[in-house]
């Protein structure tokens, strides 16, 4: 059988876009290739604003996203994601860039027009990684969008952390390019396992 590799595919998006981004960052770093998590200034690497996505402003929701969108329906499982922060506060912030209290993949249904929760895979669980990555895997999905949302910590007031994303992988499962070969032709596949040409052998 042909090898099958795991790719990911953020970077081919169409289109990146978020419910809200501070002027000093970039919703575009997401899917740039440039990955680092950790506190601000001390991170795994130290990224300058341009390189993140960040949500701070004086008035800050209980919620945001961050969403991508494809051409063509893709087929996805897995997504792998990296905080930043400048609050280390794990529960409870209400200043500053924390790590959000609980974040979930949505995919769009063409079928019914709305956003739909993965089904996690056994086992998996939506983690809260400061200085490492948070990788979750699902049940396949086909679909053009796929939605981040995520929940800010908050006090009791309830005032709301900013939250901070430096990199959104987005990993799709391709088979390999495969050359077969007998006495009389060549057949070549592409990575889809689509046949893309055969070549007829004379000698």
């Amino acid at each position: 059988l042909p090898a099958q590799t795991t790719v990911n595919i953020a970077p081919s998006a169409s289109a990146v876009s978020a419910s809200y981004t501070a002027s000093w960052n970039s919703v575009n770093a997401i899917n740039n290739g440039t990955i680092g998590y950790g506190l601000a200034g001390g991170g795994t690497p130290v990224l300058s604003s341009a390189e993140t996505w960040g949500s701070w402003s004086s008035s800050r929701p209980a919620t945001q996203w961050l969403e991508y969108n494809w051409a063509i329906a893709c087929l996805i499982s897995k997504v792998t994601v990296y905080f930043w922060a400048d609050n280390a506060t794990m529960t409870g912030a209400s200043s500053g860039v924390a790590i959000p209290a609980s974040w979930k993949i949505q995919y769009w249904d063409a079928a019914t027009s709305a956003w739909v929760d993965v089904t996690l895979a056994a086992g998996q669980s939506y983690t809260r990684n400061i200085a490492s990555p948070n990788t979750v895997q699902f049940n396949n999905v086909t679909t053009t969008k796929l939605r981040m949302n995520m929940n800010a910590q908050s006090n009791s007031t309830p005032t709301y952390a900013a939250m901070g994303v430096t990199e959104w992988q987005v990993f799709t499962t391709v088979t390999d390019p495969t050359i077969m070969v007998n006495a009389s032709r060549i057949v070549l596949s592409d990575v889809r396992g689509k046949k893309t040409g055969t070549f007829n052998v004379k000698g």
